[in-house]
């Protein structure tokens, strides 16, 4: 059996593991991070998710910016520049949520953490909200709203993703907490913190990282 194909088979083991034992896969993650095989796995479901949204997300694009675009432009034409943001966007995201984490656990805590060590923990807990995307497809293609979620945002009067009520309230979901739990159980095996204390960083982490992505891309 060829490199490649062992290489797939160790990155489903893992995450049978990761779902099934995921205090016994970060102590194995701890000793030997990979990350290669996942960022790769992660990008290609990011482009298939933002494919598939594509084109209920240009129609939306399109009709919000209408009247200051005057002539819009023919749906292909923004097709590609969306997968490529959205897909772009979602990368950053999770690189200033490694170093947020990073920039705590060495900075404020006092721990010798590297980026290296972090960032496939960080991957994992990504994953967990990818996930969370593709599940969202069955409520946003049938109401035709690239906003609709699983999530408390849908009691909010506006769904306008810049009006901060809406967008707090769109991160109360199953998958979002999942994320958050996820990441403290790795960081409490990686830094041999309580789970309660690892949870409690993390949720500070991930939630600091949503405030700067709604500064920067949400303003």
């Amino acid at each position: 059996m060829g490199t490649y194909s062992l290489t797939y088979i160790s990155l489903f083991d893992n995450l049978i593991n990761f779902f099934a034992r995921p205090t016994i896969f970060f102590s194995k993650l701890k000793r030997q991070p990979q990350v290669f095989l996942l960022l790769i796995s992660i990008i290609t479901l990011l482009i298939v998710y933002s494919f598939i949204i594509s084109d209920l997300a240009v129609d939306q694009m399109i009709k919000q910016n209408i009247e200051k675009w005057g002539n819009a432009p023919a749906k292909n034409v923004l097709v590609f520049p969306f997968i490529f943001l959205s897909v772009t966007i979602k990368l950053l995201s999770t690189i200033v949520l490694t170093v947020v984490c990073w920039v705590i656990l060495n900075g404020f805590l006092y721990k010798n953490i590297a980026f290296k060590q972090i960032f496939p923990i960080v991957l994992y807990s990504v994953l967990i909200q990818i996930i969370g995307l593709f599940i969202t497809l069955t409520i946003k293609i049938p109401t035709g709203n690239i906003y609709a979620s699983y999530s408390l945002g849908i009691l909010a009067p506006s769904q306008n993703p810049a009006d901060l009520l809406f967008f707090i309230m769109s991160k109360i979901e199953i998958f979002y907490i999942w994320k958050i739990i996820v990441l403290g159980l790795g960081i409490s095996v990686l830094c041999n913190f309580e789970k309660y204390k690892g949870v409690l960083l993390s949720a500070f982490s991930v939630i600091l990282t949503t405030f700067i992505y709604r500064i920067i891309f949400l303003k």
